[in-house]
Parts: C-alpha cells; sequence; structure tokens
C-alpha cells in the first residue's frame, strides 16, 4: 500500500503510524481507509490524504504524483528535444550558418550572440546533420593559398630557409610542398650560398671591436647563419666592449626586474651585454610568456580548449632550465613541440631520451610530437592525448569483442599506428559490430606492434589478445617495445611486462624527407613465466 501526503509527496519507507501521526495527519487517513487498511484484497490500493485522485505517467501509466507527469523511469521524457532548464534557446540555424562559412565549433561559442559552450554546439550541428571536421581539416582549410608551382620551382636552385623568406610563407608550409613533390633537401641544401668573401672582413674587424653578430646580421640584412659562417671567432679575452663579460656580475634584483625591463636596458643595468644576461635568466628559469604559438602549438592548444582540458604554455620551472612547450598540471601531463628539421640528423643524439627521462624522473608523463605530426594527422595527435588522459570517447568492452586473424594488418597500422606499419608474421584483431577496434602483430614470442583504432578504447584488450597467442603457441616468455616518443608503455607494464632499458641508437633522423624513427626513442620490454 503507498500513502501519498498533500502535494502529491509519496510517504514511502516512512509512511508508519509513527510517522503519520508526527505529520498530524492520523485521523484523516483512518477516514480515507474507511477500515480497508486491513483488508489483505485491497493491499494495492492508493490512499489519497486530500487533493482528489492521482495522476498516472504519460508513457506506461503508473501512479505517480500529484504534479508530476512521468514516472521515474521515464522522467526525461518531457525534456526531449528541449534546452534545459537553465541554458536559453540557441539560433540553430545561425549557428549551422556560421560553422558553414568556415567558423569552428570553439570560435561559434565566443561569439556574442551564442551562449552555450562548444560541446553544445557541435551537439546542435550533429542534431542537424552536420558532418563536423577534424580539427587538422578546419586548420587546413583556413591556409592562405600560396603559389605553389613557384615555390617548388624556386626551391630547386635554392634552400629550405632561403625559399621560406622570399615568398614570406612558413617554413613548414615550404617543407610540405617538397615532400608531396619528393623533391631532395640534400640537393637543394648543397647549392652555393652567395660569396661575402670581401664582406667578411669589414664583419670581422667590427667583430673585435666588440659588436655582435647578431648586430652584424641586421645591419647587413642578412641572417644570422650566413654571417656567423664568415667571422673568425675568438676567446673572449681578445675581444672588445660590452662582449667582454668575464668578469662576475651580481645580478640581484634581477626577476623583479625582468618584469618591467627588456633584455637591451638589464643588459646596460648591470654593464654587460644581452647575451650574459639571457644564459643567466635561463639558469635560473625565469622567462616572459610568449606572445605567440607557433602553428603545432596553436594546433594543440585547440585540441585542450575543444576537451576542456586547462593547460600552460613555455613552462621554465617544472625541468629547470629545460622548458616544456604545454604543461597539463591536472593530469602531470607535458606536450613538446619539435620542428623535425631541426630534430633530425644522421648523428647520435640523445636530447629526447634525456627530456623523456628527466620529466619521467619526477613522475611526469611527456609526450614528444613534431611539425609534420600536427599538420599532416591532428586526428592521431587528438587521439593520443586523449588515450593518455584515459578521456577517448568510445570505450568498448572486451567481452563484446571477437579475435579474428588479420591478413592484411597494414592498412590498420597505417591508419592508427604512430610510426604506421612495421612488417611482421602475424596479425589478430578485436573485431567489434563488423570493425577491427584493437590489433596486435607478432613473429615469433616477440609482439611487433600492438594499436587501438583512433578515438577507441578496448577495456582488457592487449590482455585478451595476449592471452589468445600465449594459448595458441605456447610461449613461455614474451618481448615488445614501446616508442618513448608518443609512449612510456603502460599498457606493457600494466599486463606484467618489465623495462629493460632504451636501444642505443639514434632517436630521430631524416632521409630525403621521410621521417624514420630508430633506436634510442625505443624503449625494451620482456615478460616471462607466460601460463
Amino acid at each position: 500500500m503507498e500513502a501519498l501526503f498533500p502535494g502529491g509527496r509519496t510517504a514511502g519507507k516512512r509512511g508508519t503510524e509513527s510517522y503519520i501521526r508526527k505529520c498530524g495527519l492520523w485521523d484523516e487517513f483512518i477516514e480515507a481507509t474507511n477500515g480497508f487498511i486491513d483488508n489483505p484484497t485491497l493491499k494495492d490500493r492508493i490512499i489519497i490524504l486530500k487533493y482528489g485522485d492521482v495522476k498516472r505517467c504519460l508513457v506506461c501509466g503508473k501512479h505517480i504524483g500529484q504534479e508530476a507527469s512521468y514516472c521515474h523511469e521515464h522522467r526525461f521524457e518531457g525534456r526531449k528535444g528541449k534546452p534545459a532548464h537553465n541554458r536559453s534557446v540557441q539560433d540553430e540555424q545561425r549557428i549551422v550558418e556560421a560553422y558553414k562559412s568556415g567558423m569552428s565549433s570553439l570560435e561559434i561559442s565566443n561569439q556574442d550572440w551564442c551562449s552555450c559552450s562548444h560541446v553544445t554546439v557541435m551537439k546542435i550541428l550533429k542534431r542537424n546533420g552536420v558532418n563536423l571536421l577534424s580539427q587538422s581539416e578546419i586548420l587546413l582549410r583556413k591556409r592562405e593559398e600560396i603559389p605553389e608551382q613557384e615555390i617548388i620551382e624556386y626551391y630547386k636552385t635554392s634552400n629550405l630557409y632561403r625559399t621560406a623568406h622570399v615568398f614570406n610563407v612558413p617554413v613548414y608550409r615550404v617543407r610540405e610542398l617538397v615532400d608531396e613533390n619528393r623533391l631532395s633537401h640534400s640537393e637543394a641544401c648543397q647549392h652555393n650560398f652567395p660569396d661575402y668573401t670581401e664582406e667578411s672582413k669589414e664583419w670581422n674587424e667590427q667583430y673585435l671591436s666588440g659588436k655582435r653578430v647578431k648586430d652584424i646580421a641586421e645591419e647587413n640584412n642578412l641572417p644570422y647563419s650566413t654571417v656567423s659562417r664568415y667571422i673568425e671567432f675568438q676567446p673572449r679575452d681578445k675581444l672588445a666592449g660590452k662582449q667582454l663579460c668575464g668578469r662576475k656580475v651580481d645580478f640581484s634584483g634581477l626577476e623583479e626586474l625582468y618584469k618591467t625591463m627588456t633584455l637591451a636596458e638589464l643588459a646596460e643595468h648591470y654593464n654587460c651585454n644581452e647575451w650574459t644576461v639571457r644564459v643567466k635568466l635561463h639558469a635560473l628559469g625565469i622567462t616572459k610568456p610568449k606572445d605567440t604559438f607557433t602553428e603545432p602549438e596553436h594546433i594543440i592548444s585547440v585540441i585542450l580548449e575543444k576537451h576542456n582540458i586547462p593547460y600552460k604554455i613555455h613552462d621554465r620551472t617544472i625541468i629547470k632550465p629545460k622548458e616544456l612547450d604545454i604543461w597539463i598540471p591536472d593530469h602531470n601531463l607535458a606536450i613538446e613541440l619539435n620542428g623535425l628539421y631541426w630534430h633530425s640528423g644522421n648523428k647520435p643524439d640523445n636530447r629526447h631520451m634525456n627530456k623523456f627521462l628527466a620529466c619521467e624522473a619526477i613522475g611526469i608523463r611527456l609526450l614528444q610530437f613534431t611539425d609534420y605530426d600536427t599538420g599532416k594527422r591532428a586526428d592521431m595527435v587528438e587521439s593520443i592525448i586523449l588515450d593518455t588522459l584515459r578521456l577517448q570517447p568510445h570505450r568498448i568492452n572486451v567481452n563484446e569483442c571477437e579475435i579474428v586473424k588479420l591478413d592484411n594488418p597494414e592498412h590498420f597500422f597505417n591508419e592508427n599506428h604512430y610510426i604506421g606499419y612495421t612488417e611482421a608474421n602475424n596479425a589478430v584483431g578485436l573485431q567489434f559490430n563488423g570493425d577491427i577496434v584493437m590489433a596486435l602483430s607478432y613473429s615469433s614470442n616477440h609482439i611487433i606492434q600492438y594499436a587501438s583504432k583512433l578515438f577507441h578504447n578496448v577495456d582488457g584488450g592487449f590482455r585478451r589478445l595476449e592471452e589468445f597467442i600465449v594459448e595458441l603457441y605456447n610461449y613461455k616468455t614474451l618481448e615488445s617495445s614501446a616508442v618513448a616518443l608518443v609512449d612510456n608503455g603502460t599498457i606493457l607494464k600494466e599486463n606484467g611486462f618489465i623495462n629493460r632499458g632504451f636501444t642505443e641508437a639514434p632517436e630521430l633522423y631524416q632521409i630525403n624527407g621521410n621521417r624514420k624513427y630508430s633506436g634510442a626513442g625505443i624503449i625494451k620490454f620482456e615478460k616471462g613465466n607466460q601460463t
């Protein structure tokens, strides 16, 4: 029996005699029941103390309170297609038109006429049948047109940076054209530079008199690198003027003065050169926020803002004096953006591994992407960040998947693995609703690669595939590896693998514009005693 009090409020578990007496309604209750309270045939009867009959749910017909229209199960039926009580009605047609005109959901949400978040904007667009563009597609659509053919022809007789300077375009745009047309970086960079032998005599005199190479380059409207090739650098004791900073400088109050003074003013104040001030600031981990993003940093910032992830930029306080391009304190995650041109070569270079280890030592996870990654495959970058933060939008239970053998895994790994497909003897995958959502390739007892579909997470997927191959071949030990630039081997460690250290070779190098990874960027893992 269910008793309803005034206003349609259900007495529920507290509808005892003592509680009804406490409410001062016992006499009305007795009068309303009219003696039928003890009748077992009427145990399901609803007792009304006031206000007449009880309403029914508009969906299932179940008895409900006086003031309600739906039962608890269908309580959201009346809200479907309507804005929440604390949200204003949006001009959906205007939002759709703004998006089609080239504005992103974040830009639309920042407009004065729009009073909702960019997440709500995306929901409105989906509700109106608009296909949402990926972040990389939005950024590519906003790019200015450039004379591609002219740039290519000029590049054949010049080099990367001079071409960018002549046509006033970013270097990465020139590099993209070079890669797309399969032009050789090495051939273009071997073209002879103009000969400044005669001019260099005057440059060296100016240098010895105390003038900085940077100032000489600016006066002659030439790049610093061009002038420096002709300068015969000397020890400091042979120089004159403000380049003489062999003495100790008292930098007391530097941090406070730096907030209001420029480097030139600080150099004048401390009677030394700007470079000495800059070195001291760098050693103290003091820096001013940069006024602008590089394009790769801008792409990462848009991704983080899209998912409401707070972040800081250009932080030198965490691993002094080194800088973290993007720092996400709430998740102990840092993101480094490396220019492929400057971080490539054919000589051993451990700077990426050193920064990775410096962050790992204080419990920070470091992801290292290149401008190629953010420019060509921003979707993969976004998926890796979300996976690291465990914020993947599509989570799948492994029990709902079926294990299948993959005869041609190359396409899946090229689309979903950071370094693309690596040759292996066998591959298996997890299939969900007809789609492959996770794959693992192996040769003998070595797991070559594993990857999930972009923006998907299969809970327990790696363990399921690992157990499958162990049971199939009765392996006693397993080996695997992880690309430290974007993966510290978390999934391997969670499944019992032991870190065996880094390989000994260059981390990242580039040949004729092709990206290749090797060596110190690879962490080796091993697991034994399989059952």
